[in-house]
């Protein structure tokens, strides 16, 4: 089971009594009222809370001499128990480690706090942060910190929260959730990880680890139509590409969650739905073009291929009314392309009769088929396939820039002449 983890920086301020949150409990200290919000007393004996604290915040506000402090502003001394002191009255399951951190005034201070706090996380730690006294930089040192750990330790952040005292109603002050940035933060790698990569993986961690409850529908159907969209690319799925049923549904759902998202959530919905909103949702051979394009600007080279001189193959079945599903028939295609490539003459095409010989002959009579360009990009990607399929394992391997080079020559020879 994951450990739970509590964070905390503490500061210096001389902080007056207030009721934070639903608490009900007057405290100098939010970090007090928010271990109680999160829930901390029911945490188990193996989890943890961890308090930063420089050499001033120590004896200002963690351990405070005779437990009284002098007002700074009134000259006052009043009754001040130390942080340390009020957690231990709540008696919490578990210990909270104290840690000493320099005050950050240079590159070298901060780098020493970045690293004990990564030091003290462990692998798939759950993290409750307090922000409430991180001084200057640390909220960004803190949020940079997280993703970092996100990555090499796979920590994930259930909450982070700020103390509002400047915001209080009376003896009140709320404590005001910002997990919504951290949400925010990640969609964002999210998105980036689908629109430049085509990993769809990265958005359906998010809806399952945060979700937001008010869409959880859509949510969830975005993200399985997005996978299923992204998967049928992966692995040349074409009657599933040119019928676009999952593009459809997935369009849907990107419309629903445009008009239910928080506003700062759109523009990245908006974003997604950029690489797919050129589909038509009804069969339409385009598809496949689309597919083609979208395979080669996320270096999909060998499926950027195969869709590519499939489609190509399917746009004539449809074109001559040949059952473009029809590995048996479609293949007329592939064989009048390798004719008309080679100028093979009639009595060596090794038809297996005369109505299959009429068939070749009126494709042949096409003029886009039978165009050069058609035919340099269609043979050159049967190369090009070939090499990719066998590993490279052949007399002449291409490198990886002219394979790419000349798939992307061949979409742009393709849908100069075959698109409508």
């Amino acid at each position: 089971m994951a450990r739970k983890v509590f964070i905390s920086v503490l500061g210096t301020g001389f902080y007056k009594p207030c009721i934070y949150g639903d608490t009900g409990i007057t405290t100098r200290f939010n970090q007090e009222a928010t271990l109680l919000s999160i829930g901390a007393k029911e945490w188990s004996i193996d989890d943890t809370g961890i308090v930063l604290l420089t050499s001033l915040a120590r004896t200002s506000n963690w351990e405070v001499a005779d437990n009284k402090r002098k007002d700074p502003k009134t000259n006052a001394t009043e009754d001040y128990y130390g942080l340390k002191l009020r957690i231990e009255g709540l008696q919490l399951p578990f210990q909270v480690q104290e840690k000493d951190i320099p005050d950050g005034k240079n590159e070298d201070e901060m780098w020493t706090i970045f690293t004990t706090l990564f030091n003290a996380l462990q692998d798939g730690d759950e993290l409750y942060i307090d922000m409430t006294h991180a001084f200057r930089y640390l909220p960004m040192l803190v949020l940079v910190l997280t993703n970092y750990a996100k990555f090499l330790k796979g920590v994930t952040v259930k909450s982070i929260t700020y103390g509002n005292y400047e915001a209080r109603d009376g003896d009140h002050a709320p404590i005001v959730d910002l997990l919504p940035i951290v949400a925010l933060q990640d969609w964002t790698h999210a998105a980036a990880a689908l629109t430049r990569h085509g990993d769809a993986g990265a958005i359906k961690d998010i809806v399952k680890q945060q979700g937001l409850a008010e869409n959880e529908d859509a949510l969830n159907d975005l993200v399985n139509n997005l996978v299923a969209v992204t998967a049928e690319i992966q692995t040349c799925r074409g009657t599933s590409i040119l019928d676009a049923t999952n593009i459809k549904e997935m369009m849907a759902s990107l419309r629903q969650l445009q008009s239910t998202m928080p506003k700062p959530m759109t523009p990245i919905i908006e974003k997604i739905s950029e690489s797919f909103n050129q589909y038509n949702t009804e069969f339409d051979v385009n598809n496949g073009w689309l597919a083609a394009q979208w395979a080669l600007q996320h270096n999909l080279l060998q499926q950027a291929a195969t869709i590519l001189q499939e489609n190509a193959v399917s746009y004539f079945c449809i074109r001559h009314n040949i059952p473009f599903n029809d590995e048996y028939r479609r293949d007329r295609v592939n064989k009048a392309a390798f004719i008309a490539f080679n100028h093979t003459p009639k009595e060596n095409w090794r038809c297996n009769s005369e109505k299959e010989i009429q068939r070749i002959e009126k494709l042949l009579k096409d003029e886009k088929l039978t165009s050069p360009f058609f035919l340099n990009a269609f043979n050159n990607l049967t190369t090009f396939r070939n090499d990719l399929n066998h590993f490279g394992m052949r007399k002449d391997p291409k490198s990886w820039d002219e394979i790419k080079g000349a798939i992307e020559k061949a979409y742009a020879d393709l849908i100069a002449l075959l698109t409508e």
